[in-house]
């Protein structure tokens, strides 16, 4: 009953809205980010760690096919990540796996270099190491239009629920029927 006669009664709207689920958009993020990241290096060729000597009798007996080499940064001024490939038709020599990579010293790797490029292989230095533009691009893009489709399809799904409990409450409306008892 309304107590005060000069203001009617103000009954409180109840929102229908659902709110997003914020864990399960965690959890499935979490999981396209497991996936990414487990796609990126299962794609990635099997690289062995080969000792500085191993690569240096390798470069001797020319059968490096390519081989590079780039700054690590930092406090290393002195030290370098070398990568490179054997030829297919030495592969059984080292454990059949074609790729190879070592951290070892500027001149150590200079002169590696050196003798492959003197046997025909290609060489190349790689003048700065560290992160890109592109590279934080190339991972980041994926990640952000998974997002935003996630996003997307769960407000879509939010709204279409809002939508059906609209309809049911209009229709229970629509059937109340005042009966005298």
């Amino acid at each position: 009953m309304n107590q005060n006669p000069n203001r009617p009664d103000q009954k409180k709207k109840i929102d229908y809205r659902k709110k997003p689920d914020y864990l399960i958009m965690l959890f499935t993020l979490v999981i396209v980010i497991g996936v990414f990241l487990f796609l990126r290096d299962a794609l990635q060729g099997e690289v062995q760690e080969l000792t500085t000597s191993e690569i240096q009798d390798a470069a001797d007996l020319g059968h490096i096919e390519s081989i590079e080499y780039s700054l690590i940064g930092g406090d290393n001024f002195d030290l370098v990540q070398v990568n490179g490939k054997i030829y297919d038709q030495h592969k059984a020599l080292y454990n059949n796996i074609v790729g190879f990579e070592r951290i070892m010293r500027i001149d150590e790797a200079a002169e590696i270099l050196l003798i492959v490029d003197g046997y025909g292989g290609t060489t190349a230095v790689v003048a700065k190491s560290g992160i890109t533009i592109w590279t934080v691009l190339i991972n980041l893009v994926p990640m952000i239009l998974v997002l935003v489709i996630l996003f997307i399809i769960f407000k879509n799904a939010n709204n279409q629920n809002s939508k059906a409990f609209d309809f049911a409450k209009n229709r229970a409306k629509l059937n109340r029927e005042k009966s005298v008892t």
